[in-house]
């Protein structure tokens, strides 16, 4: 079905979203997301809706997470958090000690909820223990912007690997984002 030069897909009933701007967010093979996206819904080859999609929702008070490189911000956030979980001065040596199942040290996962805040802090095997809950604690209050794939809030997971330094009484964080 040609006319006036141009072909009507007459077949294709889906979405089809334009990136505008930068990219937001990259899993590194196929999910893309971008700062600003045109949405078109087809139908029968005809554009029935279209859209613009803001997935930054940049919040007063709320902690960036645009990155100048969008296929690795995690390393990032992973810092922030680090450095609020070590802002308040703490023996290290003793809140390990006190820790009735599980050690300071290790890969924990921070959940970043779809409203900017930390929702959970788990452990490599999932589970919440003393250490978790000790982590989470310190990590109260933090507020990150909001982002959004194809306009949907989502949650992010960061993982951090600390290590304990027992010789300086201090926590180190190995960062596997860079």
């Amino acid at each position: 079905m040609i006319k006036d030069g141009k072909v009507l897909a007459d077949w294709y009933n889906s979405e089809l979203i334009i990136p505008k701007g930068k990219v937001l967010r990259w899993d590194g093979i196929f999910s893309r997301t971008y700062v600003e996206e045109e949405h078109l819904n087809f139908k029968n080859g005809h554009v029935k809706s279209r859209q613009t999609v803001c997935n930054y929702i940049d919040l007063p008070n709320g902690i960036s997470r645009l990155s100048d490189n969008p296929y690795n911000p995690k390393g990032e956030i992973a810092n922030v958090l680090f450095n609020r979980i070590v802002s308040i001065e703490t023996d290290w040596n003793k809140v390990d000690e006190n820790s009735n199942d599980d050690v300071l040290i290790g890969e924990f996962y921070v959940t970043i909820g779809a409203n900017g805040r930390v929702v959970s802090v788990t452990n490599d095997i999932g589970e919440k223990s003393d250490i978790t809950r000790f982590l989470k604690r310190r990590l109260k209050g933090l507020r990150f912007d909001i982002i959004k794939f194809n306009g949907k809030p989502y949650e992010e997971v960061i993982t951090l690997f600390i290590d304990l330094n027992e010789d300086k009484n201090q926590l180190e964080l190995l960062n596997i984002y860079n």
